[in-house]
């Protein structure tokens, strides 16, 4: 399969319409953004939920990465909101994530652009787990949704790596 897409993924529609413009994704579809060789997706929210395994010993060395910590440990599965907080939400959420899944397949890359903090990089990681597709990541550190930020963003990563890590 040809991987040419770059995909963007980010927590709401009218987040990803704002970079979608700014970037050229000007062609909308059911669950996404096209064009200039980019995709814009949502994920509608924090949808993934990392869940314990407790029938299987915790995995744990002083050698590894928290990502792998939670990958080893952790099963990802989408929230249940209907059973949560009583309202329909979860056929909405899973056509989302098949329409990510989808996108994320034809992608050679997959660009961060959920909410510039830690839990923003957090369920983008259980997205990531969740889809289970390996591709390259890149960060996309949105402060302010103007379209240079954006396209900065999108395109390069963040202006100041640092400021952020921190």
């Amino acid at each position: 399969m040809n991987k040419n897409l770059i995909t963007v993924v980010t927590a709401h529609q009218l987040t990803a319409d704002t970079i979608a413009t700014a970037i050229g994704a000007n062609e909308k579809h059911d669950g996404y953004f096209l064009g200039n060789g980019y995709a814009v997706t949502w994920t509608n929210g924090g949808v993934i939920e990392a869940k314990f395994k407790p029938s299987e010993r915790f995995i744990l060395n002083s050698g590894m990465d928290p990502k792998l910590i939670l990958a080893h440990n952790f099963e990802f599965v989408m929230r249940d909101y209907d059973a949560l907080v009583g309202y329909n939400k979860s056929e909405q959420d899973a056509k989302q994530l098949a329409t990510i899944k989808a996108l994320w397949g034809m992608s050679h890359t997959v660009v961060n652009a959920m909410s510039p903090e830690r839990y923003g990089d957090f369920d983008f990681l259980n997205l990531y787990y969740f889809i289970a597709v390996p591709v390259a990541v890149r960060r996309a550190w949105l402060p302010i949704l103007t379209k240079g930020a954006i396209r900065h963003g999108v395109i390069h990563g963040p202006q100041n790596r640092r400021e952020y890590e921190e």
